[in-house]
């Protein structure tokens, strides 16, 4: 399976997206939306990360229990796909939810949105950033 993570939109406070994740067939199994840091040219805690492809590595720690880990990300470190509802609380990850919510926009249904993708997603899978 793989994932592409196409972003929508960016503006000063946040970078609004989509996540699709694709079977081996070529089949959409699940989408859902996706919330990061604006462009600032890939600073540590203020910019979402470099439009790339990246390996993702599911991970367990005590901050944020079972979520995924995108790795080899260049000049960064850390950078997560897990659950989160505001966008004060991105610090370079990448939030899901399975929809949008307020002008300043937030995720909902984060947390059952992780629980599926932990569900569907093997241990360790391709992400394209575009």
């Amino acid at each position: 399976m793989k994932g592409i993570l196409k972003r929508i939109e960016s503006n000063k406070i946040q970078t609004t997206g989509i996540l699709t994740i694709i079977d081996e067939v070529g089949k959409v199994v699940f989408k859902c939306k996706t919330l990061e840091l604006p462009w600032l040219d890939n600073h540590k805690s203020k910019s979402c990360i470099v439009k790339d492809t990246y390996s993702v590595k599911q991970k367990t720690s005590k901050k944020y229990g079972k979520h995924f880990h995108i790795t080899e990300v260049e000049d960064r470190t850390n950078i997560s796909i897990t659950s989160g509802d505001l966008n004060t609380k991105i610090k370079g990850d990448v939030l899901i939810g399975d929809s949008f919510k307020d002008d300043v926009l937030n995720v909902e249904d984060s947390k059952k949105t992780l629980d599926k993708l932990l569900e569907i997603l093997p241990n360790e899978w391709q992400l394209h950033i575009i």
